[in-house]
């Protein structure tokens, strides 16, 4: 038993489980209706100039990151999912945006969108080589034209692209892992196109309508400008190459570097200084699309634009569990009570093999240590233990048969050499 007592704690094992638990709480969020002095500078004259500069630093870091930046986690394992309204940039080729009757706005040029495109975009003879070429046309509907990949005169695979500034449904998971970020946009749905641009005033706008355009024109400017190689002259060296889009991940897109390649262009190695990865998506087009979302979704790490709502977070944390393993157990008591049987059939054998049992009784006691010997060994010790004379402590004794005075034999404890030995099935009177 006592070695049962000791295996069968080895039973119950703890191990940690990950525990999921809903808690509702505080969480970043978009919040365009914030002091709209944030967003925008009027120069004094109550129209959108140009974007603040807390929306193009954040614009900044987000094309330099190639990612969105993350907001700081509500719990170092949990996930929550947020529904807003945003802006969204919805580009296609030219063609499809023609054909879906992409609107343009009431600009002067705005009669139809080849029109204004034709209008906007250097057709010159010198503009076959440039490689990225990207503008806006002054107040039409929020639109923005992009051409890559060069003319076709020169050997260009030009493709023409047209993004507008539409209103959209974000539904958007947020997820951390050991508080790492993961964002997912779980539905875009492009609601509308916006039916004010930068030629209304303030006061004409509607709730959001700065934070909207100051956007749209910080990713304007950041992507405007004419990348390739000067006309006539050698193809080393890169034709802005201080401009911002040449510092975002856009110059990895195929249409970029294919037009970089048709142009025999060799300093510097465009295609050593990207990668990929870099153009997300694949395309111009949709790479884009995704430099904007990330610029919204960015948002809610701001601390000058952001907001905070309420909403349910799913909590993963670590939780301690016993575990009972009844198959150990078993296994303990089987091993206890085998042992235990073996051990009694050792001490019946050795009971039926000496012929004598006996205990730990005072009357056990009292008859085996009676006899002329030991009773002559005691003559003079008046206590048990000390003081006790050393040749006493040297006595040998040994169990046997040993003889008393008046004749009779019995079992008992007598000094070496006058004891016989005790034999199985002896008679003992």
């Amino acid at each position: 038993m006592p070695l049962i007592a000791t295996v069968t704690p080895g039973t119950i094992s703890v191990e940690s489980r990950s525990v999921t638990n809903t808690t509702n709480g505080r969480v970043p969020s978009v919040d365009f209706a914030r002091d709209e002095t944030l967003w925008s500078d009027s120069m004094g004259v109550g129209y959108i100039n140009e974007a603040s500069p807390a929306v193009t630093r954040l614009l900044s870091a987000v094309s330099s990151s190639i990612g969105i930046i993350p907001i700081t986690a509500p719990f170092p394992n949990s996930s929550f999912t947020l529904q807003f309204y945003a802006p969204a940039l919805k580009c296609e080729s030219l063609a499809n945006a023609k054909k879906n009757g992409q609107p343009v706005g009431n600009c002067n040029n705005c009669t139809s969108l080849q029109t204004l495109w034709d209008d906007t975009i250097d057709s010159s003879f010198a503009a076959n080589y440039y490689y990225w070429q990207a503008t806006k046309p002054v107040y039409s509907q929020n639109l923005f034209f992009i051409r890559a990949g060069g003319g076709k005169s020169v050997g260009g695979d030009p493709h023409n692209i047209s993004c507008q500034l539409w209103n959209a449904s974000y539904t958007t998971k947020f997820k951390f892992n050991d508080g790492v970020q993961t964002t997912l946009i779980q539905d875009l749905a492009y609601e509308s196109t916006m039916e004010f641009n930068t030629s209304v005033a303030f006061t004409s706008l509607p709730p959001g309508g700065r934070a909207y355009l100051a956007m749209y024109l910080a990713m304007s400017d950041l992507l405007s400008g004419e990348v390739g190689i000067r006309q006539g002259l050698s193809s080393s060296g890169m034709f802005g190459s201080d401009l911002p889009v040449v510092k975002t991940g856009l110059m990895a897109c195929p249409e970029v570097l294919a037009g970089w390649k048709a142009f025999g262009s060799r300093e510097p190695p465009l295609d050593q200084l990207v990668s990929p990865w870099m153009c997300r998506n694949n395309s111009v087009a949709a790479a884009v699309e995704d430099m904007f979302q990330n610029l919204t979704l960015s948002l809610l790490s701001s601390e000058f634009l952001n907001g905070n709502t309420t909403t349910d977070i799913r909590v993963t944390s670590p939780k301690n569990f016993w575990r009972y393993g009844p198959l150990d157990l078993l296994i303990s008591y089987v091993a206890g009570v085998a042992v235990a049987f073996v051990a009694l059939l050792v001490g019946s054998w050795a009971l039926i093999a000496n012929g004598y049992s006996a205990d730990v009784s005072f009357s056990s006691i009292l008859l085996t240590t009676r006899n002329p010997d030991l009773d002559g060994v005691a003559v003079g010790q008046c206590l048990g233990a000390q003081p006790l004379d050393r040749n006493f402590e040297k006595l040998k004794l040994q169990l046997g048969v040993v003889g008393r005075t008046d004749g009779i034999e019995h079992a008992a404890f007598g000094i070496r050499g006058t004891v016989k030995e005790l034999r199985k099935n002896q008679e003992c009177i």
